[in-house]
């Protein structure tokens, strides 16, 4: 049977979600992404839920890599100045978030493709 798919518009408003989540939204709103998106994993059965999905989790990946590049441009920053302790203990939480934010990226890429694969398998 095919159900219509709410969920598909994730691949337009999940990317816009996904901006929303990483600059800053109520713990509320926040609350209403993650129940969506339960929601939206939840009822994937069709090749156009998956894809969806895989649009999601691809445009995840992006924003987390964008910022990932952006942790490491701070860190340098702080890398170039004199060297103080204090500096240099903020220089490596910037390297830290950096590599969180690629591990997130690829993270975040992985669940794309299995979403990708599910749209291969699933009946239109």
């Amino acid at each position: 049977m095919n159900k219509p798919t709410n969920w598909l518009t994730v691949s337009v408003g999940g990317p816009l979600l996904a901006v929303t989540f990483l600059f800053g939204c109520d713990r509320d709103a926040n609350h209403d992404v993650q129940a969506e998106l339960e929601q939206a994993i939840r009822r994937a059965e069709t090749k156009a839920d998956h894809h969806a999905l895989a649009a999601y989790y691809h445009e995840e990946a992006r924003l987390f890599q964008r910022d990932a590049t952006w942790h490491e441009r701070i860190a340098k920053v702080y890398g170039i100045s004199t060297f103080s302790k204090v500096r240099e203990g903020a220089m490596r939480r910037y390297d830290a978030m950096a590599r969180k934010s690629r591990e997130m990226a690829e993270e975040n890429s992985v669940l794309a493709r299995i979403h990708r694969q599910l749209a291969d398998e699933a009946p239109e």
